[in-house]
């Protein structure tokens, strides 16, 4: 959800300031015409360069180009900046408040400026973010130009550009250019800000819920165990950050359900029957139904419903099979068995990890995913969990 807001906020941006080049570019055009001397022609190949950073930073943008990531969205305002201005090497700092320095999120044209980090008030890229002007320096190894990336009165970071020739100079078209895309760069970095702030709330809230459950199922402990193992199981079988997040919040509340579950059923020492497993299976929709009360969390809701699905098509709530279950909740299936091995029960003592990992591997294609399992099998034994 983060990534979405920001890629709709880079596109809204990318829209004015092109609407602004391409004005430049027939401005220039129109001149060219009527008075064709070297001068005109000349702003008009610099306008269209800076047409063509833009373009470029919106393809990389689309929707379909996949999940923008902050470092990716650094990395073309940096590459919009050099192209536009014919810098050969560049750098994107952002402020650290723990730290209380500005480091590197993005470079170009170098390794080197990926490293060095820069104390407010130090340098050409320190002197810019206390003043939140745009500073100039001439010189070799110094940026000729370095503007500070503020909204709503707060500096985020610094933009920095270097020639290697030491020289550099702006007129007035680089300078809006450059003032824009710094705009749009602080703008977008603070609404991150905020929405990671808003995320960080909600992943307490949810860790609450998810201890409540625990606490009902004699389980402390195992949601945030269980969040971590999901989340490498995820990137292992290479999804993308949207549905790693979905998974983690799945396999941090997947129990919710028991919070509506009678305490008796779920700590009866004996075999349960025929009529009070039918209770327990109901806590896949109850859990379902708590968390799609908030919109946000529809994915995941939609993932602890199915988590009791197996491969073969005999589980439940719907009895879906293969692929038409959400991977989500294959990965959360094994999860839950996994857990269940793992830990003493009223009826028998947890299994060694050697006789869990046996399990799963008997289940492949039957009640798990073959793939998900050789996925799970490859992180637990990378770093076995708790």
């Amino acid at each position: 959800m983060a990534a979405f807001y920001i890629l709709a906020f880079v596109c809204a941006g990318l829209i004015v300031a092109l609407w602004w080049a391409l004005a430049r570019v027939e401005e220039a055009t129109k001149a060219a015409a009527r008075k064709p001397v070297p001068g005109p022609v000349a702003d008009t190949g610099r306008l269209e360069s800076r047409l063509g950073a833009l373009l470029a930073m919106h393809e990389r943008g689309r929707p379909g180009a996949g999940t923008l990531t902050l470092e990716a969205f650094g990395k073309g305002i940096l590459e919009a900046a050099c192209s536009a201005v014919s810098a050969d090497q560049g750098a994107l700092l952002l402020y650290d408040g723990a730290r209380e320095t500005l480091v590197p999120l993005a470079a170009h044209g170098s390794d080197d400026l990926g490293r060095r980090e820069t104390r407010p008030g130090e340098g050409p890229a320190g002197r810019a973010y206390n003043s939140g002007k745009l500073e100039r320096s001439s010189g070799a190894g110094v940026p000729f130009v370095s503007l500070p990336l503020s909204a709503d009165g707060e500096t985020h970071g610094v933009l920095c550009l270097y020639r290697l020739d030491g020289t550099g100079t702006l007129d007035s078209a680089d300078e809006r250019f450059l003032s824009l895309l710094a705009r749009q760069a602080a703008a977008t970095l603070h609404q991150q800000d905020q929405l990671e702030q808003q995320e960080s709330f909600s992943i307490e809230m949810m860790q609450v819920l998810a201890r409540a459950a625990e606490a009902k199922d004699h389980a402390l402990g195992s949601s945030e165990r269980a969040r971590a193992v999901a989340r490498k199981v995820a990137e292992t079988l290479g999804l993308d950050s949207a549905q790693v997040r979905q998974i983690e919040y799945a396999a941090m509340l997947h129990r919710v359900g028991k919070i509506g579950v009678d305490q008796t059923l779920l700590s009866k020492p004996g075999k349960l029957s025929p009529d009070e497993y039918e209770k327990i299976k109901k806590y896949t929709t109850i859990g379902a139904q708590i968390l799609s009360k908030a919109k946000s969390l529809e994915p995941v809701a939609r993932i602890v419903l199915h988590q009791q699905e197996w491969f073969n098509g005999k589980g439940y709530p719907e009895g879906l099979k293969g692929d038409a279950i959400p991977v989500g909740s294959r990965i959360v299936s094994i999860m839950n068995a996994w857990e269940a091995m793992m830990q003493d029960r009223p009826y028998r003592k947890a299994l060694s990890p050697e006789v869990a990992r046996a399990e799963l591997k008997k289940g492949a294609g039957q009640q798990f995913d073959p793939a998900v399992v050789e996925a799970f099998l490859k992180v637990v034994s990378a770093e076995p969990p708790a």
